[in-house]
């Protein structure tokens, strides 16, 4: 390209003029594209989830456990039961179980 534009010095003057138009491109893509995006949650905010219906299996299981906190059925001040034991009440899996588990740390 350089050749048939007539320039010299091994496409220099090439890169140097019609980069600074890809460079712009790029900004003008970055800026728009940034706009669009969503503001990152705040770090010390715990993650939220709607309290009526939760919308996966590990999220209504931590749903009813804090239900079952709020109530009194579980102390505060006393241990969950086991993983297999919230799992079998639930009908999940274990995983699911403990994924349950693990979002309702995080509500604390």
């Amino acid at each position: 390209m350089a050749g048939r534009l007539g320039h010299v010095g091994g496409g220099t003057t090439t890169l140097r003029v019609y980069a600074a138009w890809v460079s712009e491109s790029d900004q003008r893509a970055a800026d728009s594209l940034f706009a669009r995006v969503s503001a990152r949650p705040h770090p010390g905010r715990p993650p939220t989830m709607p309290l009526e219906q939760p919308r996966y299996p590990y999220g209504k299981v931590a749903v009813a456990l804090r239900d079952e906190i709020d109530a009194g059925a579980i102390n505060v001040d006393e241990l969950l039961p086991a993983i297999k034991d919230i799992a079998a009440r639930h009908e999940v899996s274990a995983s699911t179980a403990r994924r349950a588990v693990s979002l309702l740390q995080k509500w604390r």
